[in-house]
């Protein structure tokens, strides 16, 4: 039917928009907290940031696109309500279930989409989003190495250096501390050059003429040298630290599969949250029906068009939602409790809402 297609049309169009608005919102937050600062201080490549960025639209399109259907239906909806649009469809016998059917085969497709996303693409993509950040940051650690200032980033030692020039690092220091970060030695020298760079997990360094302190416990030594080579740990820059063990890194199979296995080694909290995370999974991804439904239901109650009232109402309700399942997931610890079972709860409300808003 015309107005149907027309109807279709219009939410398509709004929600591609939002979506896009709140993909861009969610890789602000996430390049903010992850890789700009790496950036700024000159550690990672602007091709690299934008890789980086790349493999990140993934990772933020199922968060994204909840907040974009609620966002786009309270628009069109609120729009058709403030126009009066909605008095004419009704007047041709288009009830609220009726113009809401072709939104919720769309909705149903964005389901899909969302489950093949988790299954398929998601483990894959936040690998290659590790393994990459890992190599710029691994290939090349003398990007770590700014002049003037501290230098906290290799396990036990402190570094400064005054300044580079053609590959030299001048007064260059170094504090090497034990594992309550008490002082041990201290090296300091007039230049220092690069070895290598990362091979084997360490940083080698060779410093010319300065003098090494140790600390022992008969008293304090001072040894003078030419010559001295130096290696320093690249400690978590080295490598992906156990990430098969990382949930977000497992498929929804291979998360089915240790829950199963924990659960029959006795391991209950464990394998209960192994089938949190997969059915916080599952739940995002049918949320997408509920939530249009009950936002599709407030625009029309609320007869406004003004996009500031789709993205408030699109944000305050997606984070209640959020939090709610948030909060489910953190009774992983109780599995008496059934916290899996419970995850469902609030799609539940959601669509008994949605269906009493349409009436």
């Amino acid at each position: 039917m015309i107005l149907e297609r027309y109807l279709v049309g219009q939410v398509l169009k709004t929600v591609a928009l939002c979506v896009c608005g709140f993909v861009g919102i969610l890789l602000a937050g996430n390049a903010l907290r992850d890789i700009l600062a790496h950036f700024l201080a000159g550690r990672i490549t602007f091709l690299e940031l934008g890789t980086l960025l790349g493999l990140l639209v993934p990772n933020v399109l199922p968060y994204a696109l909840p907040m974009g259907v609620v966002c786009g239906f309270v628009m069109v909806a609120g729009r058709l309500s403030a126009d009066e649009e909605w008095v004419a469809m009704q007047a041709l016998g288009l009830g609220p279930w009726r113009c809401f059917r072709p939104l919720a085969y769309f909705l149903l497709g964005c389901t899909l989409f969302t489950l093949g996303l988790h299954t398929l693409v998601l483990p894959k993509m936040a690998k290659s989003y590790r393994w990459v950040l890992k190599e710029s940051l691994h290939g090349h650690p003398e990007r770590f190495l700014e002049a003037g200032q501290f230098i906290r980033h290799f396990p036990g030692y402190l570094v400064y250096f005054r300044k580079k020039e053609l590959g030299t690092y001048r007064d260059f220091c170094l504090w090497k501390l034990d594992t309550h970060n008490a002082l041990e030695a201290v090296l300091c020298a007039q230049t220092a050059t690069l070895e290598s760079t990362g091979q084997e997990g360490r940083l080698r360094m060779v410093l010319h003429e300065g003098y090494a302190q140790y600390q022992p416990h008969q008293g304090p030594k001072l040894v003078f040298f030419k010559k001295l080579p130096l290696e320093l740990p690249l400690g978590r820059m080295a490598s992906l630290a156990s990430e098969q063990q990382q949930l977000r890194f497992m498929s929804p199979k291979a998360l089915y599969l240790a829950s199963k296995t924990a659960h029959a080694a006795g391991r209950f909290q464990e394998a209960m949250r192994y089938r949190l995370h997969l059915g916080s999974l599952m739940v995002l991804s049918v949320s997408l029906v509920p939530l249009g439904l009950l936002a599709f239901g407030l625009g029309l109650h609320s007869r406004r068009s003004e996009a500031s009232a789709g993205a408030l109402t699109a944000i305050v309700l997606t984070l209640l939602y959020y939090a709610s399942i948030m909060l489910i997931s953190g009774l992983s610890a109780y599995p008496s409790l059934r916290p899996d079972w419970l995850l469902w709860l609030p799609n539940v409300a959601l669509l008994i809402g949605g269906m009493r808003v349409l009436k």
